[in-house]
């Protein structure tokens, strides 16, 4: 059987094997997204959040999916960035992570993945598209993965906020 899209990006994404098993997606803005895999489940709260700027969509994702400007406009979460051979490396209020930006221009896509270890990296996804009369909306969703706190989560979403509030300021 043929897997939608969406199954298809995922699977993809997560390089999982479509001849050994069986996915199916649910999701839902401001809610829940659930993935089944054969014997495992996980189920993650979600929430996507958008701002509309004014700057086309090329400006706007040549802007975030350079790295290098994470510290400009995601000032909550980020101090600064480093390069260390191969990785980045993202200084938070909680520390030093691995930071990586994985971007695609045809799409729009700038997902962003982090982590303490590189083996343990998540993605939070992320899209610029194109709206009419050179503006842009950005989208950006919070994933609440397995042990991230209700309270780390919802401080990530405000900062998220306010994230967006700075990147409507840039573009005004």
């Amino acid at each position: 059987m043929r897997k939608s899209l969406s199954e298809r990006r995922l699977m993809n994404r997560f390089n999982l094997n479509p001849t050994d098993m069986t996915l199916s997606v649910g999701c839902q803005y401001n809610g829940f997204t659930n993935i089944e895999h054969n014997q495992w489940s996980v189920k993650m709260k979600t929430l996507t959040k958008t701002v509309q700027l004014n700057t086309d969509r090329d400006e706007v994702f040549d802007f975030l999916s350079n790295i290098e400007n994470l510290p400009l406009w995601a000032v909550k979460f980020c101090t600064g960035v480093r390069k260390e051979g191969d990785v980045y490396m993202a200084s938070t209020r909680k520390g030093d992570i691995f930071f990586s930006i994985h971007a695609d221009a045809i799409t729009g896509v700038v997902d962003m993945v982090s982590g303490p270890t590189m083996d343990s990296m998540k993605v939070w996804p992320a899209r610029v598209m194109a709206l009419p009369n050179d503006t842009s909306l950005f989208e950006f969703t919070c994933v609440q993965y397995d042990g991230l706190p209700e309270e780390e989560f919802g401080y990530a979403c405000q900062a998220v906020d306010d994230e967006l509030d700075g990147l409507r300021a840039r573009f005004a």
